[in-house]
């Protein structure tokens, strides 16, 4: 498993593609400690695996926050061929930008 979380470019690159490979196990590696204390691992892959997510998109560029929070616009596709756009939310965390959660937009 290999990632680069050091820029949020990069690291919304590499949850692309844990979401398009359909690997939540590394997702969850590089998610907040916040979402880490809410969910394990195994709660964390079982409520993605049962979503019928196809593979996600990621649309426009990075908006800054602040120095530790950045958002992206995604879109998610399923495989009933329906698709919704979300924020996915990016904390600078340990030193690399981890998954902080989405928002349906």
């Amino acid at each position: 498993m290999v990632f680069d979380i050091s820029t949020p470019q990069k690291s919304a690159e590499s949850i692309k593609d844990f979401v398009d490979q359909g690997n939540y196990f590394a997702l969850y590696q590089i998610t907040t400690t916040e979402i880490q204390g809410s969910f394990t691992q195994e709660e964390f892959t079982t409520q993605f695996n049962t979503g019928g997510i196809k593979d996600l998109e990621l649309v426009g560029t990075i908006i800054w926050l602040s120095n530790i929070w950045t958002k992206q616009e995604i879109k998610i596709n399923y495989d009933d061929n329906s698709q919704k756009n979300f924020w996915m939310a990016l904390k600078l965390e340990d030193n690399g930008w981890r998954l902080y959660g989405t928002e349906e937009k």
